[in-house]
């Protein structure tokens, strides 16, 4: 998912995984309109439309391409939902079915369609620095999968566009050199711009989830072993109706290791987002105000290239 992205499976928990979404549509670019803007100071998360920048890739048969993707985040009621639209590059498949395991509960997403706005999650809470979510389902639970984020706002007027852009922006040298090219226009944000940055994660209980899209081939658990090499160490975790084995690297946390799941006859690539707090880097989790938004994704059709 935060695809707001993803933030080691937490952020994908609370956003139903823009993680990503799908499709369509044209809020926010040149010459668009998306309502009144105003200040994210001094009021509580999603009081007005909030968007994510991410670039993502697409592996397919024409070979591996990449798209920037720009999420609306909207609040109605408790409700956040998120329209995504590709900036650059092309169009994004439908995703489908997530789940969400904790101990207790086992959490269905509804289905993806971006082009008429997904209902990404529940805001049970939100603050001035900081707002609370629960995954969306189809039973609208609240009381599992919760996860808490701490923000701050920060000004951008004046600031480069391309020092706004999170790490997903830098992962390949082509992308690098759509980043140079953007920076070295020397585009800057407007008056009036602003950000708000996610500073601190804190997931309610540990949380499992994967989505009907990553089913793998195996048929065994022991098969998956057997692609590694003699000596692998792995280490199995149980929650309601899903048995996960990970890969265990030393020093490497488990939201980040490799991991696959057993549920329904059928394995699943799980990610694991264990209990706890987790510091996020500065950049990696960053919402827009609309005046933000629309400069940034002027110089990204413009300049990022």
């Amino acid at each position: 998912m935060l695809k707001m992205g993803q933030v080691n499976g937490i952020a994908g928990v609370a956003m139903v995984l823009a993680l990503a979404g799908c499709g369509g549509g044209s809020e926010g670019g040149s010459g668009a309109t998306l309502g009144t803007d105003a200040s994210l100071s001094g009021g509580s998360a999603f009081l007005q439309p909030l968007f994510a920048f991410d670039n993502e890739f697409d592996f397919t048969p024409e070979g591996l391409q990449d798209k920037v993707i720009r999420s609306k985040y909207s609040k109605a009621g408790d409700v956040v939902s998120i329209k995504e639209e590709v900036v650059s590059g092309r169009e994004l498949v439908p995703l489908v079915t997530t789940f969400v395991m904790t101990r207790t509960h086992i959490l269905k997403t509804e289905g993806i369609d971006a082009a008429a706005g997904i209902k990404s999650a529940l805001m049970t809470n939100s603050t001035d620095t900081t707002y609370t979510f629960a995954p969306y389902t189809e039973e609208q639970g609240k009381i599992a999968g919760l996860v808490t984020f701490h923000y701050n706002v920060k000004p951008l007027s004046g600031l480069l566009l391309a020092d706004s852009l999170n790490e997903s922006f830098s992962l390949i040298p082509s992308q690098t050199l759509k980043m140079r090219h953007l920076r070295d226009s020397g585009k800057t944000f407007p008056t009036g711009s602003e950000s708000l940055v996610v500073s601190k994660v804190i997931n309610h209980e540990d949380m499992a989830e994967f989505s009907s899209d990553e089913v793998t081939e195996l048929m065994s658990i022991a098969e998956w072993e057997a692609m590694y090499p003699k000596g692998t160490e792995f280490r199995s975790y149980t929650f309601k109706d899903l048995d996960v084995r990970c890969q265990h690297v030393v020093d490497l946390p488990l939201q980040d290791q490799t991991c696959i799941g057993s549920y329904g006859g059928r394995f699943y690539m799980v990610t694991m987002s264990p209990k706890g707090e987790y510091l996020l880097p500065a950049g990696q989790m960053v919402y827009f105000n609309q005046t933000a938004s629309t400069a940034l994704t002027d110089g990204i059709r413009a300049d990022y290239k």
